[in-house]
């Protein structure tokens, strides 16, 4: 291993540094390759085997420099961690957690190891014999903020392994070690300093859940927060793997009930300054989670994505994902569940009057204008489109900033259809606008017949929220692309005269005297421009 440089030496002594420089974009070109045959990596574990004389300094600078310029690597990065915790104690389990969960999110460059049997493996070690004791082992107890940081960490690293890939989808691995000493120090802050031996992390062997902990002794009073907070954090912990279960069982339904009686039952309406919190709004990848399953019509993949969400800080709070989760369930075929979740929502702001109004610290609000209209649907009137929006359009859609189509007419084709990959997919609005986009890129490559086919998927979205009622501009955009589109394959020989009148009907109702000046609507006759006068 190299000598560590003094400016190397600085950055290991500020964690934020080093979080920043491990997970920063690896240089172009790098990262592809498994590197488990790696010098770096293979002089990094022999190190760590070593039972004595081992520079802690010098791993963390070789690990930290190999996942910035090499490859981002679980197993590098679960070295990384416990050299962190072995030098740093409780801080150091604060930063290791924190940088670890920062790499799952990385999204430039593919995590090694991507074979599902040797990734498990790398997460299999930290549930090691040897991460157990070193965790016990650890000196001062740590305050309420740090247990709370390290949970928060915890809870997204959980909900990136589920996303997998995994050999065995329906069990991803659980950092069960982690949370069963977060347990024990949630214990140990309120039985006191004599309880530190018996909350120590009892072995158990890979994949087997957690012991049931033993009954507190009596307790003075002034402590009861404790109590409910360790109460919590274990029914939490159960919940999820009752839920996790019946999901593999195919129960959603009592899945999800697990879920809302760990997550909702110990809500109550959060402190606010003139209805905005103090509460941080939920990570912005989880949504984009959602936003990509939904854009593959993957409706089993935005309920799946999105239960596993709920456990996150923040989505428990975020109606939205209740809305988007009942639209999922119905596109699945799975009214009962749509139906579940909603009602569910419903009791929700009825025990917790207003919830539904409040905001998370950055302004954006718990539910949205579309999913206000969707919590007040008369029941009696519900079907599979009243559980979708049928109000005006939601605010962050006006926001949301439209891409500039005419920037891609400058572009030859393969370059377009690689600005096009940046494009943001955030709302209906933006979504819409590159399915056109798309489409008028198959008609540049003179295929049309592919054009026609990424707009209908489009329409058909679209059509399920009934875009032409709370956007009547965008529906016209893409009701009259799609017949300019059906009219050329029409005139190249492939019949699309069903097509062509049914978008000029739904124009017309749309904006009767655009319609009138733009085509004419004879029973059954030809279409086209209509002639001006003479």
């Amino acid at each position: 291993m190299k000598a560590i440089s003094h400016q190397a030496s600085a950055a290991l002594d500020d964690p934020d540094s080093l979080i920043q420089r491990a997970t920063a974009p690896l240089p172009e070109g790098s990262g592809v390759e498994d590197p488990r045959h790696h010098p770096t990596l293979l002089a990094i574990k022999q190190a760590m085997g070593r039972l004595q004389g081992t520079d802690f300094d010098q791993v963390i600078q070789d690990a930290s420099g190999f996942l910035a310029t090499q490859a981002k690597d679980l197993r590098v990065a679960g070295y990384l961690w416990l050299t962190l915790i072995t030098r740093d104690q409780i801080d150091g389990l604060i930063t290791g957690t924190a940088l670890y969960r920062k790499l799952l999110e990385c999204q430039d460059s593919p995590i090694h190891p991507i074979k599902p049997a040797q990734r498990r493996a790398a997460l299999d070690w930290l549930n090691s014999e040897r991460v157990r004791l070193l965790l016990n082992r650890l000196g001062a107890t740590p305050d309420t903020d740090a247990l709370d940081l390290i949970e928060v960490d915890l809870e997204h690293i959980e909900t990136c392994l589920a996303q997998g890939p995994w050999d065995d989808p329906e069990t991803p691995p659980r950092w069960q070690v982690l949370r069963q000493w977060l347990q024990a120090r949630r214990k140990e802050t309120v039985t006191g300093q004599g309880a530190k031996s018996e909350a120590s992390v009892a072995p158990q062997g890979l994949g087997q859940k957690p012991q049931p902990e033993p009954s507190p002794p009596a307790i003075a009073a002034q402590v009861p927060a404790g109590m409910v907070h360790t109460a919590a954090e274990a029914l939490l912990s159960t919940a999820r793997d009752l839920h996790d279960a019946l999901l593999r069982e195919g129960r959603p339904i009592e899945a999800l009930a697990f879920a809302r009686a760990a997550r909702w039952a110990p809500l109550s309406l959060p402190p606010h300054d003139q209805g905005i919190t103090r509460i941080p709004p939920p990570r912005a990848g989880g949504w984009a989670c959602l936003d990509d399953a939904q854009a593959r019509g993957d409706w089993a993949g935005v309920l799946k994505s999105g239960a596993a969400l709920f456990f996150e800080p923040g989505f428990h709070l975020a109606l939205d994902l209740q809305q988007r989760l009942a639209i999922a369930a119905e596109h699945h075929h799975a009214h009962d569940l749509a139906l579940d979740i909603q009602s569910q929502a419903r009791a929700l702001i009825q025990r917790l009057p207003g919830l539904e109004t409040l905001r998370f610290e950055d302004g954006r609000p718990f539910a949205d204008a579309t999913t206000l209209a969707w919590l007040r649907d008369d029941p009696a009137m519900e079907s599979s489109q009243t559980l979708l929006p049928t109000c005006s359009l939601p605010p962050v859609d006006h926001d949301a900033p439209a891409p500039d189509s005419d920037a891609l007419k400058d572009l030859s084709v393969p370059d377009a259809w690689q600005a096009l990959e940046h494009w943001p997919m955030a709302t209906e609005r933006q979504r819409l606008m590159v399915a056109i986009a798309r489409a008028d890129l198959c008609l540049r490559a003179r295929r049309p017949d592919v054009a026609l086919l990424v707009l209908q998927a489009a329409r058909s979205q679209l059509e399920t929220i009934r875009i032409v009622d709370w956007e009547p501009a965008m529906g016209w955009t893409l009701l009259t692309r799609l017949r300019q589109v059906a009219i050329t394959l029409h005139g190249r020989g492939l019949p699309q005269e069903a097509l062509i009148q049914d978008c000029e009907q739904e124009l017309a109702r749309l904006d009767p005297k655009a319609a009138m000046e733009s085509f004419t609507l004879p029973e059954g006759c030809g279409r086209g421009p209509r002639p001006g006068p003479a």
